[in-house]
């Protein structure tokens, strides 16, 4: 997900089409909406979830790869869950990265 979105080459739709579809696929579902679990304590995890609940317009503003982004305008994103396999002492992210995640809107 992280290098789709950050637009590596080896992630991009072009060379990686049944990778992008899926992710597609499973950002858009119109019924029920995704709840997106993510597992980890890091940074990256972090930035997985600022992307899936920053807005898109907030988005466009960027480097974020124009496929990710227009995926994500469609995206019917329900919730976003952060599961830690360790403690809170070993978080890999900052008191503010945490807060500027749970300060946003979505």
């Amino acid at each position: 997900f992280v290098n789709w979105f950050n637009g590596l080459p080896s992630a991009a739709p072009m060379r990686n089409k049944e990778m992008h579809e899926d992710i597609v696929d499973r950002l858009q579902r119109k019924k029920k909406g995704t709840n997106v679990v993510i597992v980890g304590v890091g940074n990256v995890a972090l930035d997985c979830a600022r992307i899936l609940l920053r807005s898109t317009e907030e988005l466009k503003e960027t480097d974020i790869a124009s496929h990710a982004l227009e995926a994500l305008e469609k995206a019917n994103v329900k919730s976003v869950t952060i599961i830690g396999r360790r403690s809170v002492a070993q978080a890999k992210f900052s008191p503010k990265e945490l807060r500027e995640v749970i300060g946003l809107p979505n």
